[in-house]
Protein backbone atom coordinates (compact mmCIF):
# COMPACT_ATOMS: atom_id res chain seq x y z
CA UNK A 1 0.00 0.00 0.00
CA UNK A 2 2.86 2.73 0.81
CA UNK A 3 4.18 1.84 -2.23
CA UNK A 4 1.19 1.67 -4.27
CA UNK A 5 2.31 5.44 -5.53
CA UNK A 6 5.63 4.78 -6.51
CA UNK A 7 4.44 1.34 -8.53
CA UNK A 8 1.58 3.58 -10.43
CA UNK A 9 4.30 5.98 -11.40
CA UNK A 10 7.21 3.78 -12.28
CA UNK A 11 4.16 1.88 -14.72
CA UNK A 12 3.19 5.45 -16.21
CA UNK A 13 7.28 6.15 -16.41
CA UNK A 14 7.60 2.55 -18.46
CA UNK A 15 4.59 3.35 -20.98
CA UNK A 16 5.57 6.96 -21.46
CA UNK A 17 8.94 5.52 -22.36
CA UNK A 18 7.30 3.30 -25.08
CA UNK A 19 4.51 6.40 -26.09
CA UNK A 20 1.70 5.17 -25.10
CA UNK A 21 1.09 8.61 -23.57
CA UNK A 22 -2.52 7.96 -22.75
CA UNK A 23 -1.51 5.07 -20.64
CA UNK A 24 1.14 6.77 -18.60
CA UNK A 25 -0.98 9.56 -18.17
CA UNK A 26 -3.49 7.63 -16.69
CA UNK A 27 -1.02 5.45 -14.34
CA UNK A 28 1.19 8.98 -13.55
CA UNK A 29 -1.98 11.00 -12.82
CA UNK A 30 -3.06 8.31 -10.38
CA UNK A 31 0.21 8.29 -8.94
CA UNK A 32 0.44 11.60 -8.36
CA UNK A 33 -3.77 11.44 -6.84
CA UNK A 34 -2.33 8.47 -4.29
CA UNK A 35 1.20 10.85 -3.20
CA UNK A 36 -0.94 13.42 -2.30
CA UNK A 37 -3.99 11.11 -0.18
CA UNK A 38 -0.72 9.73 1.29
CA UNK A 39 0.95 12.73 2.19
CA UNK A 40 -1.80 13.63 4.07
CA UNK A 41 -2.85 10.57 5.49
CA UNK A 42 0.66 10.07 6.88
CA UNK A 43 2.37 13.54 8.20
CA UNK A 44 5.55 11.73 9.16
CA UNK A 45 6.02 10.01 5.59
CA UNK A 46 5.66 13.52 3.99
CA UNK A 47 8.84 13.82 2.76
CA UNK A 48 8.92 10.68 0.97
CA UNK A 49 5.29 10.86 -0.68
CA UNK A 50 6.52 14.29 -1.77
CA UNK A 51 9.18 12.82 -3.76
CA UNK A 52 6.86 10.18 -5.01
CA UNK A 53 4.28 13.46 -5.90
CA UNK A 54 6.93 15.42 -7.64
CA UNK A 55 8.51 12.17 -9.94
CA UNK A 56 5.02 11.56 -10.67
CA UNK A 57 4.37 15.43 -11.50
CA UNK A 58 7.32 15.46 -14.27
CA UNK A 59 6.59 12.31 -15.66
CA UNK A 60 3.58 14.11 -16.22
CA UNK A 61 4.79 17.25 -17.92
CA UNK A 62 6.87 15.20 -19.97
CA UNK A 63 3.98 13.25 -21.23
CA UNK A 64 2.76 16.88 -22.11
CA UNK A 65 5.36 17.65 -23.95
CA UNK A 66 5.54 14.20 -25.51
CA UNK A 67 2.73 14.95 -27.06
CA UNK A 68 3.31 18.41 -27.66
CA UNK A 69 1.13 20.09 -25.96
CA UNK A 70 4.26 22.46 -24.44
CA UNK A 71 2.11 25.19 -22.87
CA UNK A 72 -0.07 23.17 -20.70
CA UNK A 73 3.50 21.66 -19.85
CA UNK A 74 5.24 24.80 -19.09
CA UNK A 75 2.30 25.64 -17.31
CA UNK A 76 1.96 22.13 -15.24
CA UNK A 77 5.74 22.73 -14.58
CA UNK A 78 4.84 26.61 -13.29
CA UNK A 79 2.21 25.13 -10.74
CA UNK A 80 4.18 22.46 -9.70
CA UNK A 81 7.19 25.09 -8.82
CA UNK A 82 5.03 26.52 -6.41
CA UNK A 83 4.06 23.90 -4.60
CA UNK A 84 6.84 22.20 -4.31
CA UNK A 85 8.59 25.12 -2.58
CA UNK A 86 7.57 23.21 0.88
CA UNK A 87 10.22 21.93 2.76
CA UNK A 88 8.28 18.49 2.40
CA UNK A 89 9.93 18.25 -1.14
CA UNK A 90 13.54 19.74 0.46
CA UNK A 91 14.76 15.59 1.28
CA UNK A 92 14.14 14.33 -2.59
CA UNK A 93 14.71 17.49 -4.37
CA UNK A 94 18.12 16.40 -5.90
CA UNK A 95 16.26 13.33 -7.68
CA UNK A 96 13.56 15.43 -9.63
CA UNK A 97 14.82 19.00 -9.92
CA UNK A 98 17.12 18.37 -12.76
CA UNK A 99 14.78 16.70 -14.28
CA UNK A 100 12.48 19.70 -14.42
CA UNK A 101 15.43 21.77 -15.31
CA UNK A 102 16.05 19.45 -18.29
CA UNK A 103 12.11 19.52 -19.19
CA UNK A 104 12.22 23.56 -18.90
CA UNK A 105 15.13 23.46 -21.15
CA UNK A 106 14.21 21.38 -23.85
CA UNK A 107 10.52 24.01 -23.42
CA UNK A 108 12.42 26.87 -23.96
CA UNK A 109 14.30 25.04 -27.11
CA UNK A 110 11.41 24.67 -28.67
CA UNK A 111 9.86 28.08 -28.27
CA UNK A 112 13.31 29.30 -29.42
CA UNK A 113 14.55 31.22 -26.24
CA UNK A 114 18.10 30.10 -26.14
CA UNK A 115 19.19 32.61 -23.54
CA UNK A 116 16.71 31.28 -21.45
CA UNK A 117 17.07 27.63 -21.91
CA UNK A 118 20.89 28.19 -21.68
CA UNK A 119 20.21 29.21 -17.93
CA UNK A 120 18.45 25.94 -17.02
CA UNK A 121 21.11 24.17 -18.79
CA UNK A 122 23.76 25.46 -16.65
CA UNK A 123 22.41 25.22 -13.82
CA UNK A 124 21.30 21.75 -14.25
CA UNK A 125 24.93 20.96 -15.46
CA UNK A 126 26.06 22.39 -12.22
CA UNK A 127 23.86 19.83 -10.22
CA UNK A 128 24.30 17.31 -12.11
CA UNK A 129 28.23 17.30 -12.42
CA UNK A 130 28.11 17.99 -8.17
CA UNK A 131 25.89 14.75 -7.92
CA UNK A 132 27.31 12.82 -10.20
CA UNK A 133 24.54 12.12 -12.44
CA UNK A 134 26.24 11.50 -15.62
CA UNK A 135 23.19 10.63 -17.31
CA UNK A 136 22.20 13.79 -16.59
CA UNK A 137 25.42 15.54 -17.26
CA UNK A 138 25.38 14.00 -20.91
CA UNK A 139 21.62 15.43 -21.53
CA UNK A 140 22.70 18.87 -20.27
CA UNK A 141 25.70 18.52 -22.68
CA UNK A 142 23.43 17.24 -25.12
CA UNK A 143 21.41 20.38 -25.10
CA UNK A 144 23.95 23.16 -24.56
CA UNK A 145 25.46 22.00 -28.16
CA UNK A 146 22.36 22.01 -29.77
CA UNK A 147 22.34 25.62 -28.51
CA UNK A 148 25.54 25.93 -29.92
CA UNK A 149 24.46 24.70 -32.76
CA UNK A 150 21.47 27.39 -33.30
CA UNK A 151 23.86 29.83 -32.76
CA UNK A 152 26.55 28.89 -35.31
CA UNK A 153 29.27 28.29 -32.10
CA UNK A 154 29.89 24.95 -34.40
CA UNK A 155 33.99 24.20 -32.52
CA UNK A 156 31.87 24.59 -28.72
CA UNK A 157 28.88 22.49 -29.92
CA UNK A 158 31.31 20.16 -31.44
CA UNK A 159 32.92 19.59 -28.30
CA UNK A 160 29.92 19.58 -25.88
CA UNK A 161 28.10 17.23 -27.85
CA UNK A 162 31.85 14.98 -28.44
CA UNK A 163 31.88 15.19 -24.28
CA UNK A 164 28.17 14.19 -24.01
CA UNK A 165 28.65 11.12 -25.85
CA UNK A 166 31.85 10.01 -23.85
CA UNK A 167 29.92 11.10 -20.31
CA UNK A 168 27.11 9.30 -21.75
CA UNK A 169 28.79 5.93 -22.59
Amino acid sequence: FFRLASLHNTIGYCYGEIHQHQRAWALNLRSEEIARQQMEEYPLGRHLYAELLAQASVNLMENLFDQRKVEAAWDRMESFKLESRSKDYDLFRYRWETRTNYLAAQILLHKNELSRAETFIQDGLDKARRQNTKKREGCFLRLLGEIQTRRNETENAIRNMGEAISVLK
